[in-house]
């Protein structure tokens, strides 16, 4: 997306500080204010479920 001219952000529990020229690491909360797409990159499992609820919608632009 940077060739694109995009500001790429990202919200990760563990960032990897290799990416740092690669993506900013904000808050989900940034993130969400902040974004005009989003995409989550969790596995398919119970404790991911509904990641993103009303209020995390509702933060979103």
């Amino acid at each position: 997306m940077q060739p694109l001219g995009c500001n790429v952000l990202a919200c990760d529990l563990l960032p990897n500080p290799q990416q740092n020229d690669i993506v900013e690491f904000v808050d989900l909360e940034t993130l969400l204010h902040n974004s005009d797409a989003i995409t989550l990159h969790v596995p398919a499992m119970p404790m991911n479920h509904h990641t993103i609820d009303a209020e995390q919608f509702a933060m979103m632009r």
